[in-house]
């Protein structure tokens, strides 16, 4: 929960060196659920501090825990810190993929705080794609899915606390994307 807060807030070292003094407990405790559930978040730091190979670990790790005890919405989380990964990595498509599934399941799960984290690194994601001239069909489905979703999150954001700076961020991003 600190580490979410510290993601929050923008005190990502703080929140890194909490996860990792964590990480030992964790696995000592032998809640895998729970396990599963901080290597989502772990993974992230990981992959915000370029640590791109224990990031890598640790998520996989995360997805194949959740996919052995049957947590779908952890797995989800999982794969949305993937996705981050990934567009860290500039595997564009392969973040797209990992982000479009993982939004799907905590959308529909209601998981809106990290579904909303999931939308912004899904703008993210797309701002950062090199669309090339063949690819106008493409980039335009990905304008409209973004569009759905920047619209979805408009009527939630502003029951979680703390991600209505982000939000708004995100959406002048692609405003401005959308401009050019």
């Amino acid at each position: 929960a600190c580490a979410r807060i510290y993601d929050l807030i923008g005190r990502w070292d703080d929140g890194l060196t909490l996860l990792r003094e964590s990480s030992p407990l964790i696995r000592w405790n032998g809640d895998e659920p729970r396990r599963a559930r901080f290597q989502a978040v772990f993974g992230r730091y990981l992959a915000r501090a370029g640590d791109i190979d224990a990031a890598e670990a640790v998520l996989r790790d995360g997805i194949a825990t959740a996919r052995k005890l049957g947590l779908e919405i952890v797995g989800a989380e999982n794969r949305a810190s993937l996705g981050y990964l990934d567009l860290k990595r500039e595997r564009f498509s392969e973040s797209l993929e990992e982000l479009y599934t993982a939004e799907a399941v905590l959308r529909a799960a209601h998981r809106l705080p990290k579904w909303l984290q999931t939308v912004h690194d899904t703008v993210d994601t797309i701002l950062h794609v090199p669309w090339g001239r063949s690819e106008g069909e493409q980039a335009a489905a990905a304008a409209d899915r973004v569009t759905q979703l920047l619209r979805a999150s408009d009527n939630v954001v502003e029951r979680i606390p703390g991600f209505l700076p982000s939000h708004y961020l995100a959406c002048a991003w692609f405003e401005w994307a959308s401009v050019e």
